[in-house]
Formats: C-alpha cells, structure tokens, sequence
C-alpha cells in the first residue's frame, strides 16, 4: 500500500564537533502528487520522488506542515508535511502526529508523509 524513499546527508566524521547545527529544509509539491525537497545544513541534498498517477479524481484533499520549531530526538521520526487526497466529497481534518497512526487514513486513495530523522551516527 505504501512506498517509502529514503535519503540522507551527513556532517562527516572529520568535522569537529558543534553545540548546535543549523540549516534549511525546503519542500516543493509538484504535479501529479510529486515532492522535491532540498536540505541544506553543512552539506547539501536533494531528493525527488516519483509521480502519482491516480485512477480517480481527487474531489477532496488535506495538507499540513510543521509551523513551529520541533525538539529533535535522536533516531526518532519528526512528520514535517502530511498530504491526503481522496475521490469522496468528505474529508476528515488530520494532523502531524496522526503519521503516527496509519489506521486514520483507511480508506483515502493517496497519502503522503515526508519526515526528518536526525542520527547519531
């Protein structure tokens, strides 16, 4: 039902190490249900997936995205944008953390999560 892409940058082990790390995500949605997103934070990544073609119309669709500032736990996952889509003329309010729990969005026909992990790898 799903399909996960992953990607990542690191610091790289011979930088020395800092109290603090600072940089820029930013995420574009495009046509067809397809994401680009760039990260920028002493280093720089871009990743793109793949567009969605949908055999329904979307009639209704929910999208949501971190506004405020996020305390980072190491290894765990932070939902920073969540986009539903469904062909029914209803559609339910959803929030970050319901990423949380998939079984909220039984029945929709696409939903998109794009999430930041930090490691301490």
């Amino acid at each position: 039902m799903g399909c996960h892409r992953g990607g990542g940058i690191s610091i790289g082990k011979e930088r020395e190490p800092v109290n603090q790390l600072s940089g820029t995500f930013n995420l574009q949605l495009k046509e067809n249900h397809a994401i680009d997103f760039n990260i920028n934070s002493s280093g720089r990544a871009s990743f793109k997936t793949d567009e969605i073609i949908l055999d329904t119309e979307t009639m209704a669709s929910a999208k949501g995205f971190l506004q405020e500032y996020q305390e980072i736990e190491i290894d765990k996952e932070i939902p920073v944008a969540l986009i539903v889509y469904d062909s029914g003329t209803v559609m339910r309010s959803y929030s970050l953390e319901d990423y949380f729990e998939p079984a909220k969005f039984e029945g929709m026909d696409l939903v998109q999560v794009v999430t930041l992990m930090f490691t301490g790898e």
